[in-house]
């Protein structure tokens, strides 16, 4: 890839983003080929970058990005970026460009879930840390060392076993010593 690639896949996802999420949804099965088809019927119909950029927004009621930093990004790629190199690259190049957007697309969405998966498994931590805590100190009463990550372990195999997950911790300390005790030899702990 060169830079003029990616200078007009990016240019390309900020048009991407700037398309109506209920355009996208109702479209869903055909989106990507719509704005494939569209950026090059755009891109072949004129010489100018400028209404390349209005008419494939036009084509898609879209805006270009979702928020000032895109459209400052956007200028900043027009203005330092060969316009007839970059139609040229779209014109020929489109299912090229669409699958580096789509392939951006898809990186930043699964970012975006390990993000979210990190930040609820944090809470969790957060939210069960003495438990995990109380399930160390069992532990080393009956002369088992155990790691912080192998004790979050053993929570979180006898959670799964509750339909509501692991609400409370049994009180009394032998009662947690016989439910963990599976879970010891399990992991060969």
């Amino acid at each position: 890839m060169t830079p003029e690639h990616e200078q007009a896949a990016n240019l390309l996802g900020i048009i991407w983003k700037g398309i109506p999420a209920d355009y996208k949804s109702r479209y869903r099965r055909s989106i990507w080929q719509q704005f494939e088809d569209n950026i090059r019927s755009a891109a072949c119909s004129t010489s100018r970058m400028g209404e390349f950029i209005s008419k494939l927004c036009f084509k898609f009621s879209a805006s270009i990005g979702r928020n000032d930093e895109d459209r400052m990004i956007a200028k900043i790629i027009l203005q330092e970026t060969d316009a007839w190199a970059l139609l040229k690259l779209l014109r020929e190049e489109t299912t090229l460009l669409v699958l580096m957007v789509r392939v951006a697309n898809q990186e930043r969405h699964a970012a975006r879930k390990k993000e979210r998966q990190l930040q609820r498994e944090g809470e969790m931590d957060s939210v069960f840390e003495d438990d995990i805590e109380r399930i160390i100190s069992v532990a080393g009463k009956h002369n088992i060392v155990i790691e912080p990550e192998a004790a979050h372990d053993i929570w979180g195999e006898i959670s799964s076993g509750w339909a509501a997950g692991w609400l409370d911790l049994p009180q009394d300390d032998d009662d947690l010593w016989e439910m963990m005790r599976p879970y010891l030899r399990k992991g060969g702990r």
